[in-house]
């Protein structure tokens, strides 16, 4: 009697053997139980109701009648799908630096994100200043733009 074990789909698999008379089929796990809440075993069919990494080991499938007993054994491997999730995040970030990345580089040589000096000309400002200075309409904000504005003057010469 020969026991091999064949894939039914991606979480089913059957123990198979040509024994004379049938055989009983028993699954266990090497190292522990099958976990109940994950794991259904009837007869020659092993179904894994959840594919996750804590499943991982070697299963045994146990073919017996009157006249013997043969084991298959089956390595069952998952792997975690946080590989995919952070390869994607990966992309999704690569690809936001790049554009970001792309539009400070046009906007830059477009011209468009640039910030302009204003030119205020002194003697226009001291001129508003001083013809403005006796009816109070100069407000603080006003006299520091000024004092900015002929500072700046001051320092490009």
């Amino acid at each position: 009697m020969e026991v091999t074990i064949s894939d039914l789909s991606s979480d089913s698999f059957q123990c198979v053997t040509e024994a004379n008379p049938h055989a009983n089929f028993t699954w266990s796990r090497t190292g522990g139980l099958l976990p109940q809440s994950a794991v259904r075993a009837e007869g020659q069919t092993l179904q894994f109701i959840s594919m996750t990494p804590d499943l991982n080991g070697e299963y045994q499938c146990e073919a017996s009648n009157p006249y013997g007993r043969k084991h298959g054994r089956l390595y069952l491997h998952v792997t975690s799908g946080a590989c995919t999730t952070g390869w994607i995040l990966f992309g999704i970030s690569l690809f936001l630096n790049v554009f970001g990345a792309a539009a400070a580089w046009y906007f830059y040589k477009s011209g468009k994100y640039l910030r302009k000096k204003k030119s205020c000309g002194q003697r226009d400002l001291c001129d508003n200043y001083r013809s403005n200075r006796m009816d109070n309409s100069w407000t603080a904000g006003r006299l520091l733009s000024l004092h900015q504005c002929l500072s700046l003057n001051d320092s490009t010469g």
